[in-house]
């Protein structure tokens, strides 16, 4: 996932590709995605599919070291993220 400066959102959820906004105003909030709608086999479909549900339940983010924890609202980690370079 590629989070830009212009608070729009991108990258793959494992079998899809996806985009939408983001907020960053009082943690980190994820606005309506676009995806592609492939026939993803198992077990690549259920990571999409919880891919999404993560997305949807994140309220706020920590970061450590390189990696990118995405928060629900009870405080649980839904999705460690780690950077990496683009190519």
């Amino acid at each position: 996932m590629v989070l830009a400066k212009e608070l729009r959102a991108h990258g793959s959820d494992g079998c899809n590709r996806f985009n939408g906004s983001y907020a960053l105003d009082k943690g980190l909030r994820f606005g309506q995605m676009a995806s592609t709608m492939m026939a993803c086999p198992q077990p690549d479909g259920m990571m999409a599919r919880e891919f999404s549900f993560a997305l949807a339940a994140t309220v706020n983010y920590r970061i450590r070291g390189k990696q990118m924890e995405l928060i629900d609202n009870d405080g649980r980690v839904r999705m460690r993220l780690e950077a990496t370079f683009l190519k």
